[in-house]
């Protein structure tokens, strides 16, 4: 039952680089460049 992190494996879907980890990809999909309309974002 070795199965790599889907996380890392996968590629930049966010327009982010590949970096190994930096910040957790919840935070990018909690927060999408799409709503960034919003000056409270």
């Amino acid at each position: 039952m070795k199965k790599a992190p889907q996380f890392p494996a996968t590629p930049p879907i966010y327009g982010l680089p590949v970096s190994g980890g930096e910040e957790p990809p919840a935070t990018y999909v909690a927060r999408p460049r799409s709503e960034g309309r919003s000056p409270t974002a």
